[in-house]
C-alpha cells in the first residue's frame, strides 16, 4: 500500500550498518535500525552519483561523464544543506544501478520496507505505463528481487505516472509496475516520501512468496525517449530500508 509523509532528514554516519535493535514504544515490538542505501550527501554540488552505476551493453559502468550528456544526465543538487540528484531527460533515458552488497546489505527478514523521496518537475506528455509505445516516466524506483530459470529479471517498477492514477499497476511479464505518484494528483515540485513493504508486493504482484533473503539491487530511472518531444525532470533522495512503516499518520509533504 503507498504511504506518504512529511520530508525528513536521516544522518547517515547514524543509522549506516547499525546492527543494533530498539523496541518499539507503543508495541513492544523489535524494530531493527534503518539502513540508509543512499542520501547524496557525500557528493559534491554539480557532480555525478558515480558510486551508482548504468548499464553499458551487458555491462554495468560507473554512472559519469562517458555515459551521459547535458540531454541525459543525473547530477546532485542541493537545497540548502541538503543534497539529492536530479535527473534531467530529453528524448533519452538513463538509469542509476546499486547493487545489493555495493555499500548497503538489505535482507528481507528484517528489513521489508523501502522508502525514498522525489520530487517532480516535468513529466513527459501523454505518457502511460500501459502502453508499450508510450512507457515514459518521469521518475521510477525498481526493485529487482531475483531471475527465473532463464536469467529473466523479476522486478517492480514503483511509478509517478504522467496520465495514470495511483494504484494502477500492469504487468510486462517479469516486470510489474505499480503506480505510486501521479500527475493527475497535482503535485509537481513538490518534495513526497514513499513506503512500500517490497515483500508484500513481490507477493501480490507475482502471486507466490519470495523465497530469498535479499533482493539482487534497486534502480533509480527517469525515461522519456517514448513520447514526442518528451521531457523529464525529478529529484531523488534518501532511500532508507527499515523493519516496519515508519509512520502510520502519513500525509504530503507541503513543503
Amino acid at each position: 500500500m503507498i504511504r506518504f509523509a512529511k520530508s525528513f532528514r536521516l544522518p547517515a554516519a547514524a543509522v549506516f550498518g547499525l546492527a543494533l535493535a530498539i523496541v518499539g514504544p507503543s508495541t513492544g515490538q523489535t524494530v531493527q535500525a534503518p539502513i540508509v542505501i543512499e542520501d547524496f550527501e557525500g557528493y559534491a554540488v554539480g557532480e555525478m552519483p558515480n558510486l551508482w552505476k548504468t548499464n553499458k551493453g551487458r555491462s554495468l559502468v560507473a554512472a559519469d561523464l562517458n555515459t551521459m550528456t547535458p540531454d541525459h544526465e543525473f547530477r546532485i543538487g542541493a537545497d540548502g544543506t541538503n543534497r539529492f540528484a536530479r535527473a534531467t531527460m530529453v528524448d533519452y533515458a538513463y538509469r542509476l544501478i546499486r547493487m545489493n552488497g555495493d555499500g548497503f546489505d538489505w535482507r528481507f527478514d528484517d528489513h521489508p520496507v523501502l522508502s525514498w523521496r522525489w520530487r517532480i518537475h516535468e513529466a513527459p506528455a501523454g505518457a502511460r505505463e500501459d502502453d508499450r509505445k508510450k512507457n515514459d516516466v518521469a521518475a521510477a524506483v525498481y526493485v529487482l528481487f531475483d531471475r527465473d530459470w532463464l536469467g529473466r529479471p523479476r522486478s517492480i517498477k514503483y511509478t509517478y505516472s504522467s496520465t495514470l492514477p495511483v494504484g494502477t499497476r500492469v504487468s510486462y511479464g517479469g516486470l510489474k509496475v505499480i503506480v505510486v505518484g501521479s500527475a493527475k494528483d497535482g503535485d509537481l515540485g513538490v518534495w513526497t516520501r514513499l513506503e512500500r513493504d517490497v515483500v508484500r508486493d513481490y507477493e501480490e504482484v507475482f502471486g507466490r512468496p519470495f523465497d530469498r533473503s535479499h533482493p539482487i539491487g534497486i534502480s533509480l530511472f527517469s525515461d522519456a525517449d517514448d513520447v514526442p518531444d518528451g521531457r523529464a525532470a525529478a529529484d531523488f533522495d534518501d532511500l532508507v530500508v527499515r523493519s516496519q512503516f515508519q509512520d502510520r499518520q502519513l500525509t504530503k509533504d507541503n513543503r
